[in-house]
């Protein structure tokens, strides 16, 4: 029986850590659309959690989620840094677009997500498309990378140099040294 009060008391420091992350992260404000950049891991977390699940609400609606192995939260610098990633984007409360990265940082004044280390969009057709690091850009609902990009689908297979995607309008723009291969069937 003791052993059911240290879970509950484990429960309850969680929920009370995550209420007071949530009350800091408020509404989502400008954050420039703009070449990928690093963004360093908080210099003193205040608090580290296992198996997480951020949330960001933009006018009523999710606009994204995040489900973490292990994150970091800094109260200094309002970031959180996060590791093993899984997320979904959202438009009108239904995910377009999921995301997978070793690590990701989100920054919880503007929303904007910079995932890094084997990052993976998966459309919900089929198709997957690889980079080193992938930036979210919240107000403009924009993915930006100046890496290298590999797109894999059921019949085409595009490589190219930087991304740009309006995601609500599930558009993608590789910029430069574009070249693709189709499979006939």
């Amino acid at each position: 029986m003791k052993w059911y009060w240290l879970v509950l008391l484990i429960l309850l420091i969680g929920v009370a850590a995550l209420y007071r992350f949530g009350k800091r992260g408020g509404d989502i404000h400008v954050g420039q659309a703009g070449p990928s950049r690093s963004i360093s891991q908080p210099q003193s977390p205040r608090s580290q959690m296992q198996g997480v699940k951020l949330i960001e609400q933009a006018d009523q609606s999710t606009a994204w989620e995040i489900l973490a192995e292990q994150a970091e939260f800094s109260e200094n610098e309002n970031l959180a840094v996060a590791h093993g990633v899984r997320a979904q984007l959202f438009q009108d409360d239904t995910a377009v677009l999921s995301l997978e990265a070793n690590r990701s940082i989100v920054q919880r004044d503007t929303g904007n997500i910079t995932m890094q280390d084997g990052v993976r969009i998966l459309h919900q057709n089929g198709y997957t498309m690889t980079t080193t690091t992938l930036d979210w850009l919240a107000e403009a609902r924009q993915l930006h990378t100046d890496e290298a990009v590999e797109l894999e689908g059921p019949s085409v297979h595009i490589t190219g140099i930087g991304l740009q995607s309006e995601v609500d309008l599930q558009r993608f723009h590789l910029e430069h040294n574009v070249h693709a291969s189709f499979r006939l069937r």
